[in-house]
């Protein structure tokens, strides 16, 4: 009788090894799906914190102003405000949304003649302002998602302010 030899793998031994590689394949990709969905969480968790750090500054300057109004253009939106200083004079302020470089917008909180100003947030895709009486609304909208805070800020239409 011949002996036959056996070169290579059986059926059953490849299919058990492509078992195996398949297997390993789908943990990587998981893994990988894993790792990207915590990045986009920290990211967005981040982005919260800022934006909710972006209200507080805005409530505390809020609280000593009075609504002016709110203008938009194709470049800029804005919300001007009087703000009462410490000494009873008054200043007008405005809140712009105004495009930087490579389409990034910034929120900047802005003195009424241009020259000065305070970069809020960065990065932000829009922002809205809306009237309704005696409440602001503002809307940051940060990664396709909408941040939205009310304000109470009245007008005081008795008072004369300075500008």
């Amino acid at each position: 009788m011949f002996k036959i030899k056996q070169n290579g793998f059986t059926i059953i031994e490849a299919v058990i090894s492509l078992f195996i590689f398949g297997t390993i394949v789908v943990v990587f990709n998981a893994a990988g799906s894993l790792i990207q969905d915590v990045q986009r969480a920290n990211r967005v968790s981040a982005a919260t914190q800022n934006i909710d750090q972006v209200f507080l500054q805005l409530d505390h300057f809020i609280q000593v102003s009075r609504f002016k109004t709110i203008a938009s253009d194709r470049q800029k939106k804005r919300l001007v405000l009087y703000h009462l200083n410490s000494d009873n004079t008054s200043s007008t302020r405005a809140l712009v949304l105004q495009g930087v470089n490579k389409g990034h917008k910034q929120l900047l909180l802005q003195n009424s003649l241009g020259q000065g100003y305070a970069p809020l947030i960065e990065n932000i895709d829009d922002v809205q302002f809306k009237r309704k009486k005696p409440y602001i609304d503002v809307t940051i909208v940060l990664d396709g998602q909408a941040h939205t805070h009310r304000f109470y800020c009245p007008y005081d239409k008795e008072k004369e302010y300075d500008t």
